[in-house]
This record gives C-alpha cells, sequence and structure tokens, in this order.
C-alpha cells in the first residue's frame, strides 16, 4: 500500500480516542475519529477506509448496528472492522465475530497489542485484495486462450484443466473466512478449558495453520502462473542455501522429535538459482517430509550428480507417496487421499514443478524400497 492506510475510529470516549489516535498517528496511519455513531456512519458512506475501529457501547447507535450496515453494504463489506470491548466482555466478542468483525482490541489497550492487530488486518486484506485481482486476471486469460485456440493438443488440455482447477480453489478455497476462525480460536485460549477442550483447540489450531499454509501456497502459485514474479538468478552456494532453509525447522523438529541430517558439508560447489524460489521449494518438500516421517525419524538431504545436473535429494523414513500421486505428480488436485493429506501434498508438489521448468530443471518423486519417499531436485551445472 503506498499511501498511509487510512482508518477511522468510532469511539463516545474522547480521552479513550485521542489516546487511539496518538498511537495510529505516530506509526504513520491516517486516521479519522467520530464521537458519535451515526456521524460515524456518514463518514464512512462519503469516504474510502481501510480498516475501521468500533466501540461497542455508543450511546446513539451501538457498534453492533454500525458493523452490520458495513458487512451489509457491497462497498464497505470488505473494511476489516475491530471492536474495542471489555476485558471480561466475551459475549460481545462472540457477537461481534458473527455479524463478521475481524478483531477486537480490549479496554484498557496496550500500544504494542493496539499495533500489532491493525497490521495484521490490514496485511490479510490486502492479501484478500491481491488474490480477487489475480483471479480476474487468470480469469481473462484463461477465457483470451479458449477463444485464440480452436483446438488443444494433450499438453494444452492439461494446462487448461489446471488452470480451470486452480480457479474453482480461489473461488471455493481462499475466500474461506480464516479471520473468524483465528478469532474464535483466539479467545477460547484465554478461558478455562480441561484436558479434553485444550485438545480440540489444539487441532483447530491446527487445522486453521494448514488452511493459512494452503492459502499462502496457492497465491504463490498464481504469482508464477501470471507472470508477477521477477525471477533473479545469481549463483549460490547449495550448502548455504541449505543451512539458510533448515534454521526454521528447529522448533517443529523438536516437537516431532524428527532429526534432519544434511549431509552436503562443501561451500564450493554452487548452483544458479533464484534464492527465494529455491528456498520455497525446499520447504514444501521439508515440510511434507517432517508431517510424513515417522516420529524420532530421520530426513537425509545428499548431493549427487547426474549428467548435466546436479540433484539434490530430500529422503525421509515414513509413509510413502501414494500410488496416485506417483502417476501424474504435478497436477494440480490430482488425487485426495485422506489418509496422506493428499491435497497438500498434490498442490505442493505442484509448485514445486513450476520452479523447477522456472530453472530448466525438474523434479522426481520415487518411493523407497526399504520404506520411506525421495525427492530429487534437478539444478543445470552451468
Amino acid at each position: 500500500m503506498d499511501r498511509p492506510a487510512k482508518i477511522l475510529i468510532i469511539d463516545d470516549d474522547r480521552i479513550e480516542q485521542e489516546a487511539l489516535k496518538g498511537y495510529l498517528e505516530d506509526d504513520g496511519y491516517d486516521i479519522d475519529s467520530e464521537l458519535e455513531g451515526k456521524k460515524g456512519v456518514e463518514l464512512i458512506r462519503n469516504n474510502k477506509y481501510d480498516l475501521i475501529i468500533l466501540d461497542v457501547m455508543i450511546p446513539d447507535m451501538n457498534g453492533f448496528d454500525i458493523c452490520s450496515l458495513i458487512k451489509n453494504d457491497p462497498a464497505t463489506s470488505d473494511i476489516p472492522v475491530i471492536f474495542l470491548t471489555g476485558r471480561d466482555d466475551s459475549d460481545s466478542v462472540i457477537k461481534g465475530f458473527e455479524i463478521g468483525a475481524q478483531d477486537y482490541i480490549t479496554k484498557p489497550f496496550k500500544g504494542v497489542e493496539l499495533i500489532a492487530r491493525i497490521k495484521t488486518q490490514l496485511d490479510l486484506s490486502a492479501k484478500k485484495k491481491l488474490l480477487m485481482s489475480m483471479n480476474d486476471v487468470l480469469q481473462v486469460r484463461v477465457e483470451e486462450k479458449t477463444l485464440e485456440l480452436n483446438a488443444a493438443n494433450k499438453k494444452l488440455s492439461t494446462l487448461e484443466k489446471a488452470k480451470n482447477d486452480f480457479l474453482s480453489l480461489i473461488s471455493h478455497e481462499i475466500r474461506t473466512p480464516l479471520n473468524g476462525i483465528i478469532g474464535f480460536t483466539a479467545l477460547f485460549e484465554t478461558t478455562e478449558l480441561n484436558e479434553e477442550q485444550r485438545e480440540y483447540l489444539e487441532h483447530l489450531k491446527n487445522l486453521t495453520n494448514k488452511l493459512l499454509k494452503m492459502s499462502e501456497l496457492s497465491l504463490f502459485i498464481t504469482t508464477l502462473n501470471v507472470d508477477e514474479y521477477d525471477i533473479r538468478l545469481t549463483y549460490n552456494s547449495v550448502l548455504d542455501l541449505i543451512t539458510d532453509t533448515l534454521e526454521k525447522y528447529n522448533s517443529q523438529l523438536r516437537k516431532k522429535r524428527v532429526t534432519i541430517r544434511n549431509n552436503i558439508t562443501s561451500r564450493d560447489l554452487k548452483i544458479k538459482v533464484d534464492r527465494e524460489l529455491f528456498y520455497k521449494s525446499l520447504e514444501i518438500i521439508i515440510d511434507n517430509a517432517v508431517d510424513f516421517s515417522d516420529e524420532r525419524g530421520t530426513i537425509d538431504i545428499d548431493l549427487a550428480e547426474s549428467g548435466d545436473y546436479y540433484v539434490i535429494i530430500v529422503k525421509n523414513k515414513g509413509v510413502g507417496f501414494p500410488e496416485e500421486a506417483l502417476e501424474n505428480p504435478y497436477e494440480l488436485f490430482n488425487f485426495n487421499n485422506p489418509k496422506y493429506d493428499g491435497y497438500n501434498i498434490s498442490v505442493g508438489l505442484s509448485a514445486v514443478n513450476i520452479i523447477m521448468n522456472a530453472h530448466n530443471g525438474k523434479i522426481e518423486i520415487e518411493n523407497l524400497k526399504n520404506y520411506g519417499a525421495a525427492v530429487k531436485l534437478y539444478f543445470n551445472k552451468e
């Protein structure tokens, strides 16, 4: 967002309102404020805001009614709304989420928490707008290709199907209301729960994290497919690239008690890659390897040569790839086996395949005879 985000505060407490304005203006935001609910509604109708902060209790028009007006108007329904509420007012928090609010801040608020929550909602809103824009771009391009090509060969038909499947993903999955799920999870974490309820909450958090990862990966694939990514190829040490990637996995590995062994020792060998794309491809592969490794298992990373290629090999002991994946591994959504969490595997492999094609390389997957699986990334020796 090139311009400062424009935020409206509607709060009948003048002192509280000034405190909010002070924090936000110090952080560079463009702030409007109003003490009365009805006047605040007029401001919303006559201005374009990036986020609205609402007090629940406003004498002339309560915050719930204002939020309902915002969410029921197509012109304003996508504006994130954050409620101000009392620390013990859980009923208001729940009602706020039910009518479409994205988050809440308890009073008295802390400046650091306030800024963090606002930045999170603005970032989520920006990503949602980007996804919708990319969806439109993809739709237009698919329609143009359909008009240009009267007959498609098998390869083009496969690509077209992938595009159509991906458009369906954007329409039905990316717009899932993640904000409400995250908000409810945060609320439940502040309440007293028994052991069984804690387990349910942890399960909900894990599912939400998977959905967030899927959303980010889908956005990433879209960016590559519509040629929005500026690929920057530079020579990098294979050892340094892998070491940098592995640093993020320490806590995840401790939780599952999985060990990663990087068997590459020399910094001399270099490959020409886009660093960010390399990190992304290896992260996807390691994520899958960790998810499907046995507890206390080991993941090995090795380097080999094959003709004109250097080959990075990631092997793990655990559930191998399902047969559906081995038949056509790089087609989006080509299998959906709940045992393997197949949806995430197929999307991830498709993303890695796109990355390797961008490097004029390739990816191969196989199941090991002695239990486990291997993924091989082929990079040119140029």
